[in-house]
């Protein structure tokens, strides 16, 4: 359970890798794909240790809604690339202009070059 764990997969695929690598046999691949890592044990790649806990917790709110690092990238890079408008990556982000450069450091992007005022949505 600790290697799935570290490798950020599930029991399952790991003993199915393990078993397709010919490190063990179809015995013990069968054991490891049973075993299920605890909820309080497992590791989110989505809330690293690296935030603090303010930032933990605004991420970990702005994953239940959604707002996963895929999704937020894909729309910062529509924006840099010109096809949607910062209006329209704030709808995409569910926040307000004056938030959505607060957002941005929170997910390490940047909005460099483009203009957000104050109420703007």
């Amino acid at each position: 359970m600790d290697w799935a764990n570290k490798l950020r997969v599930s029991c399952h695929a790991l003993g199915i890798a393990l078993l397709e690598a010919k490190l063990i046999d179809g015995n013990r691949s069968q054991e490891i794909q049973l075993l299920r890592v605890p909820r309080e044990e497992k590791v989110d790649p989505e809330l690293p240790d690296t935030l603090n806990a303010n930032e933990r917790r605004r991420k970990a709110h702005l994953l239940e809604l959604g707002l996963s690092d895929a999704y937020v990238g894909l729309c910062f890079d529509a924006l840099q690339a010109g096809g949607i408008s910062i209006g329209r990556l704030c709808e995409a982000l569910l926040t307000s202009g004056h938030r959505t450069a607060q957002l941005a450091a929170l997910f390490g992007r940047s909005l460099h070059g483009h203009l957000i005022r104050r109420g703007s949505t």
